[in-house]
Parts: structure tokens; sequence; C-alpha cells
């Protein structure tokens, strides 16, 4: 699937991460989204919110510097759509 294909979505992640976490939101639309990162337990270490518009987004999580190597769960939500995936923090 092309990215213009794409509804809502991820797209490029820097993976693993070291003190910032960067990533690409996808989407048709204008649009208020949340993002978060947890632990595999869900512990949430990170939350924040974004105002994106139609195409590709470029984001990034700042301040991740004391986290522990992990891996851990980036959420990204909008309205309709949750979207989660694995990422790999490395000190």
């Amino acid at each position: 699937m092309s990215k213009s294909q794409v509804n809502f979505g991820i797209g490029n992640i820097v993976n693993p991460f070291k003190s910032e976490l960067g990533f690409e939101v996808i989407t048709n639309n204008s649009a208020k989204i949340d993002v978060s990162l947890t632990d595999l337990y869900g512990k949430t270490f990170k939350t924040t919110s974004y105002s994106v518009f139609a195409g590709v987004n470029s984001l990034s999580l700042k301040g991740l510097d004391a986290l522990p190597a992990a891996m851990y769960i980036l959420q990204v939500k909008n309205k309709e759509t949750v979207i989660n995936t694995m990422v790999l923090k490395k000190n």
C-alpha cells in the first residue's frame, strides 16, 4: 500500500532510538492525534497531542534520555483508529 492510499498510519520510525523518537504520521485529513509511549506492562512514560495536516507529518517524542533500554509501545490514535507499534530504546 502506498503512502497516498493510507487514510491514517505510521510511516518511517527511528528505531532503535536514544533520547528522541522520530516518526511520521500519514493522514488524509487534518486532525488532532494523541501519542503515547508505554512499556510492555502498560506503564505510560510520555503522552502528547499533535495537530496534523493531510499528508506526511514528521513528529518526535523528546526527552527520553532517562528511560531504561527496553522495548516500548508507541501508540498513535485519532478519533477512529489506534495504531500500536513496538520500538526499542537503546542507551
